[in-house]
Protein backbone atom coordinates (compact mmCIF):
# COMPACT_ATOMS: atom_id res chain seq x y z
CA UNK A 1 0.00 0.00 0.00
CA UNK A 2 1.12 3.30 -1.10
CA UNK A 3 1.20 6.36 1.08
CA UNK A 4 -0.35 9.19 -0.43
CA UNK A 5 -0.22 11.82 2.96
CA UNK A 6 1.68 14.84 2.06
CA UNK A 7 5.46 14.62 3.52
CA UNK A 8 7.04 17.43 5.87
CA UNK A 9 9.61 17.96 3.05
CA UNK A 10 6.69 19.31 0.40
CA UNK A 11 5.26 20.56 3.28
CA UNK A 12 8.43 22.81 3.56
CA UNK A 13 9.11 23.87 0.64
CA UNK A 14 5.43 25.27 -0.17
CA UNK A 15 6.04 27.17 3.02
CA UNK A 16 9.50 28.65 2.24
CA UNK A 17 8.87 29.25 -1.55
CA UNK A 18 5.72 31.82 -0.37
CA UNK A 19 8.04 33.24 2.36
CA UNK A 20 10.10 33.52 -0.83
CA UNK A 21 7.20 34.76 -2.87
CA UNK A 22 6.11 37.26 0.12
CA UNK A 23 9.47 38.73 0.75
CA UNK A 24 10.49 39.65 -2.75
CA UNK A 25 7.19 41.18 -3.32
CA UNK A 26 7.60 43.51 0.08
CA UNK A 27 10.83 44.60 -1.31
CA UNK A 28 10.01 45.30 -4.80
CA UNK A 29 7.29 47.16 -3.20
CA UNK A 30 9.74 48.96 -0.53
CA UNK A 31 12.32 49.25 -3.08
CA UNK A 32 12.50 52.95 -2.94
CA UNK A 33 12.82 53.03 0.88
CA UNK A 34 15.12 50.13 0.96
CA UNK A 35 17.32 52.09 -1.65
CA UNK A 36 16.89 55.57 -0.29
CA UNK A 37 15.39 56.28 -3.98
CA UNK A 38 13.34 58.31 -3.17
CA UNK A 39 13.20 60.71 -5.88
CA UNK A 40 11.28 58.68 -8.27
CA UNK A 41 8.42 58.34 -6.06
CA UNK A 42 8.63 61.61 -4.83
CA UNK A 43 8.42 62.76 -8.93
CA UNK A 44 5.27 59.76 -9.60
CA UNK A 45 3.37 61.61 -6.52
CA UNK A 46 4.05 65.53 -7.61
CA UNK A 47 2.60 63.98 -11.31
CA UNK A 48 -0.29 62.33 -10.12
CA UNK A 49 -1.00 65.70 -8.50
CA UNK A 50 -0.48 67.81 -11.78
CA UNK A 51 -3.22 65.44 -12.95
CA UNK A 52 -5.59 65.77 -10.47
CA UNK A 53 -4.86 69.66 -11.22
CA UNK A 54 -5.51 69.22 -14.79
CA UNK A 55 -8.64 67.08 -14.17
CA UNK A 56 -10.29 70.33 -12.18
CA UNK A 57 -8.82 72.81 -15.14
CA UNK A 58 -10.57 70.73 -17.66
CA UNK A 59 -13.57 70.28 -15.87
CA UNK A 60 -14.08 74.33 -15.21
CA UNK A 61 -12.63 74.67 -19.26
CA UNK A 62 -15.55 72.35 -20.07
CA UNK A 63 -18.41 74.93 -17.86
CA UNK A 64 -16.79 78.10 -18.51
CA UNK A 65 -14.90 77.88 -22.00
CA UNK A 66 -11.98 79.14 -20.77
CA UNK A 67 -9.19 78.16 -18.32
CA UNK A 68 -9.47 79.42 -14.42
CA UNK A 69 -7.41 83.16 -14.13
CA UNK A 70 -5.98 81.87 -10.93
CA UNK A 71 -6.30 78.60 -8.45
CA UNK A 72 -8.36 80.90 -6.23
CA UNK A 73 -11.07 80.96 -8.77
CA UNK A 74 -10.57 77.50 -9.68
CA UNK A 75 -11.11 76.36 -6.22
CA UNK A 76 -14.19 78.14 -5.33
CA UNK A 77 -15.75 76.98 -8.90
CA UNK A 78 -14.62 73.43 -7.91
CA UNK A 79 -16.00 73.68 -4.49
CA UNK A 80 -19.19 74.89 -5.41
CA UNK A 81 -19.90 72.28 -8.14
CA UNK A 82 -18.33 69.14 -6.38
CA UNK A 83 -15.15 68.53 -8.44
CA UNK A 84 -12.17 69.55 -6.00
CA UNK A 85 -9.74 67.02 -5.09
CA UNK A 86 -7.37 66.56 -2.12
CA UNK A 87 -4.18 66.80 -2.74
CA UNK A 88 -0.85 65.39 -1.29
CA UNK A 89 2.74 66.94 -1.02
CA UNK A 90 4.93 64.39 -0.49
CA UNK A 91 7.84 66.50 0.62
CA UNK A 92 6.52 68.07 3.36
CA UNK A 93 3.81 65.18 4.05
CA UNK A 94 1.19 67.75 3.53
CA UNK A 95 -2.71 66.76 2.48
CA UNK A 96 -5.28 69.65 1.41
CA UNK A 97 -7.12 71.90 -1.20
CA UNK A 98 -5.41 74.31 -3.51
CA UNK A 99 -5.70 77.24 -1.13
CA UNK A 100 -3.01 75.46 1.03
CA UNK A 101 0.19 77.08 0.38
CA UNK A 102 1.90 73.25 1.00
CA UNK A 103 0.47 72.47 -2.08
CA UNK A 104 0.34 74.56 -4.68
CA UNK A 105 1.81 78.24 -6.34
CA UNK A 106 0.30 80.62 -8.25
CA UNK A 107 2.83 81.48 -10.46
CA UNK A 108 3.14 85.64 -11.42
CA UNK A 109 3.22 86.45 -15.02
CA UNK A 110 7.08 87.64 -14.21
CA UNK A 111 7.95 84.21 -12.34
CA UNK A 112 6.00 82.58 -15.32
CA UNK A 113 8.64 84.18 -17.72
CA UNK A 114 11.42 83.13 -15.62
CA UNK A 115 10.82 78.93 -15.65
CA UNK A 116 13.15 77.35 -17.21
CA UNK A 117 15.01 74.27 -17.25
CA UNK A 118 17.75 75.72 -14.21
CA UNK A 119 14.93 77.12 -12.47
CA UNK A 120 14.82 76.46 -8.58
CA UNK A 121 13.18 77.69 -5.67
CA UNK A 122 13.32 75.27 -2.66
CA UNK A 123 10.43 76.95 -1.41
CA UNK A 124 8.29 75.03 -3.82
CA UNK A 125 9.46 71.99 -3.41
CA UNK A 126 6.90 69.42 -3.62
CA UNK A 127 4.58 71.55 -4.97
CA UNK A 128 2.66 72.16 -8.21
CA UNK A 129 2.45 75.40 -10.29
CA UNK A 130 -0.09 76.77 -12.31
CA UNK A 131 -0.84 80.06 -14.82
CA UNK A 132 -2.94 81.19 -17.21
CA UNK A 133 -3.29 83.91 -19.49
CA UNK A 134 -6.92 83.87 -19.58
CA UNK A 135 -6.82 82.01 -23.01
CA UNK A 136 -4.61 79.08 -22.06
CA UNK A 137 -2.62 77.62 -19.21
CA UNK A 138 0.36 75.57 -17.90
CA UNK A 139 0.80 73.70 -14.65
CA UNK A 140 4.31 72.37 -13.55
CA UNK A 141 5.30 70.06 -11.05
CA UNK A 142 8.28 70.95 -8.28
CA UNK A 143 10.51 68.16 -7.21
CA UNK A 144 12.77 67.60 -4.02
CA UNK A 145 15.32 70.84 -4.39
CA UNK A 146 12.13 72.96 -5.88
CA UNK A 147 13.55 72.51 -9.54
CA UNK A 148 10.92 71.64 -12.24
CA UNK A 149 9.78 67.68 -12.74
CA UNK A 150 11.49 66.25 -15.70
CA UNK A 151 10.16 63.39 -17.53
CA UNK A 152 12.15 61.39 -20.40
CA UNK A 153 14.69 64.50 -20.16
CA UNK A 154 11.81 66.91 -20.64
CA UNK A 155 10.17 68.93 -18.44
CA UNK A 156 7.06 68.02 -17.41
CA UNK A 157 3.76 69.99 -17.80
CA UNK A 158 0.49 69.95 -18.60
CA UNK A 159 -1.01 72.97 -20.92
CA UNK A 160 -0.59 75.21 -23.87
CA UNK A 161 1.20 77.38 -22.66
CA UNK A 162 4.93 76.91 -23.13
Amino acid sequence: MENTQPTYTSLTNTLLLGAIVIITSLLIFFQPLVLGKKEPAIAAAVQQNMVFLKEMVEKYIQQNAAPPANLTVLLRAAREKNFNKTFFNPINKHTGDLDSRFIAVQYSPEEFKRLDANFSLALYAGMLGYYSDGKKYVIYGHGRDGSLIRQQGQISRFGELK
